[in-house]
């Protein structure tokens, strides 16, 4: 892929639960975004899992405080794109993401959706 500074990608935050089983649900993100999402969209998008951002910084998988967190939260939310969830997987955190989302004008699609024919719509139609 040759690195082009003109244009920017698209940083999409993916949403998923967490709390009810951290290293189970980051098993499963870990594969949905790789297995799943990133080989439909040809490197074209910046993936941000927030299961990976902080749990190394904090005794990962315990070891801070969900109002620390909510906060980081709502910056990543609000530096991103838009917001990918699975509607399959609709813990309370996810809700409360997309909220976040919604409140702040941001797109939030299920993962499934996202591809290079939603990725150029994103886009207003050019490649």
């Amino acid at each position: 892929m040759k690195l082009s500074l003109r244009k920017r990608l698209p940083v999409v935050y993916f949403s998923y639960p967490y709390t009810d089983d951290p290293l189970r649900r980051c098993d499963e993100i870990q594969r949905i975004v790789v297995e799943a999402v990133l080989p439909k969209v040809s490197g074209r998008v910046v993936p941000l899992v927030p299961h990976f951002c902080f749990d190394a910084l904090f005794n990962f998988p315990a070891g801070y405080t969900h109002e620390e967190i909510g906060l980081w939260e709502i910056e990543l939310i609000n530096r991103c794109d838009l917001l990918a969830f699975d509607p399959a997987n609709m813990s309370s955190g996810v809700r409360w993401e997309r909220s976040v989302a919604e409140m702040l004008g941001k797109s939030c699609v299920p993962f499934n959706l996202i591809d290079d024919a939603f990725l150029k719509k994103l886009d207003g139609g050019s490649k």
